[in-house]
C-alpha cells in the first residue's frame, strides 16, 4: 500500500513539474529580468559565464550576494535534482544569499511548489534544495554541491575549505561560485585570484565600478573620509594589502566589517 502510495505521490510531482519548467528562462540574464533585477555588466559577465569555477572579488555593498542568491535559484529551478549549497563563514552571513534566493523564488509566485520552506534550506518539488551553512570544516564534512556558492570565502578558514567545501563540488556536475572581498595576501582566496590558470572566470568589480555608486558619488567620499587607507584599499578598492589588523582591536575590526558603509557608525568609532 505504501509503496503505492509513493509511486503515485512521484507521478503527481513530476507532472507540477513538466507543467511549470517549460516557462522558466534557463538563460541566467532573462531569469535576471524576468524577477525584475537589471543586472549590471559585471554581473551579466559572471551570471553568463558557463565556466564551472567562477569568482568574484567585490567591494562592499557592490551586489556580491545578489549574484550568488540568483545563480541559487536559478540551478534550482532550471536543473531537476540540484543540490546547492551556500557557505560562509558564520550561518548570518550565509542567509543573506539564501534569503535573496528564496525572496526571487516568492516574487516569481513559487514556479515549482516547496516541499518545504525553512531559515535555512528551501526544497523543490522537482528534487532541487538549497541550503545555508556555516563552513565549519569539523561538522561540515561528506555533502555534495552541484553549486557550491562561498559568501566571504576570504575568511572561510583553511581547514574548512580544503577540507569540506572543495570536496563537497568535486564531482563532475559541481561547480563553484566564490565571492569576497580580500583579507591580507595570504589563503585560498587570494591564491586563486592571483592564479595564472585558466580554470576560473574571474570578475572584480572596486566601489568606482559599481552601479550605485557611480550614481551617488557623494556617498562614496563620505565612505573614504571615514576609513584609513588600508581598510579602504581592502574592502572597497579590492586591493591585496598586507594585515593591518595589529593596529586595531579586534572588536573593532569586526564593528568595522559589519557597519560596512554606516559611514557616519563608523566616524563616530574611529
Amino acid at each position: 500500500m505504501r509503496s503505492g502510495l509513493l509511486k503515485e505521490w512521484d507521478r503527481v510531482r513530476a507532472a507540477m513539474v513538466d507543467q511549470t519548467l517549460v516557462e522558466l528562462p534557463t538563460d541566467p540574464i532573462d531569469f535576471a529580468y524576468a524577477v525584475d533585477l537589471e543586472p549590471e555588466d559585471w554581473q551579466a559577465d559572471i551570471l553568463a559565464s558557463d565556466a564551472p569555477r567562477r569568482i568574484m572579488n567585490c567591494a562592499r555593498r557592490t551586489g556580491k550576494s545578489t549574484v550568488l542568491g540568483l545563480a541559487s535559484i536559478h540551478r534550482a529551478l532550471t536543473v531537476p535534482r540540484s543540490e546547492v549549497v551556500i557557505a560562509a563563514p558564520s550561518l548570518d552571513q550565509a542567509q543573506v544569499p539564501f534569503r535573496m534566493a528564496v525572496q526571487f523564488y516568492r516574487g516569481m509566485g513559487r514556479p515549482i511548489p516547496a516541499e518545504s520552506e525553512a531559515q535555512t534550506m528551501l526544497r523543490l518539488m522537482n528534487g532541487s534544495s538549497i541550503r545555508a551553512i556555516a563552513a565549519v570544516e569539523r561538522s561540515k564534512r561528506g555533502f555534495q554541491a552541484d553549486l557550491l556558492c562561498l559568501e566571504e570565502v576570504s575568511r572561510i578558514p583553511a581547514e574548512a575549505i580544503y577540507g569540506a567545501l572543495l570536496p563537497s563540488a568535486s564531482r563532475g556536475t559541481g561547480h563553484i561560485l566564490a565571492a569576497s572581498t580580500p583579507n591580507s595576501k595570504q589563503g585560498w582566496f587570494s591564491d586563486v585570484w592571483h592564479g595564472r590558470d585558466d580554470l576560473w572566470h574571474r570578475v572584480q568589480v572596486t566601489i568606482y565600478e559599481s552601479r550605485y555608486f557611480i550614481d551617488n558619488p557623494e556617498q562614496v567620499e563620505r565612505i573614504r573620509a571615514a576609513l584609513p587607507e588600508w581598510f579602504w584599499r581592502q574592502e572597497y578598492l579590492c586591493e591585496f594589502v598586507e594585515s593591518q589588523m595589529s593596529m586595531f582591536s579586534e572588536a573593532l575590526i569586526e564593528r568595522a566589517l559589519e557597519l560596512g558603509e554606516d559611514v557616519e557608525a563608523l566616524e563616530d568609532e574611529w
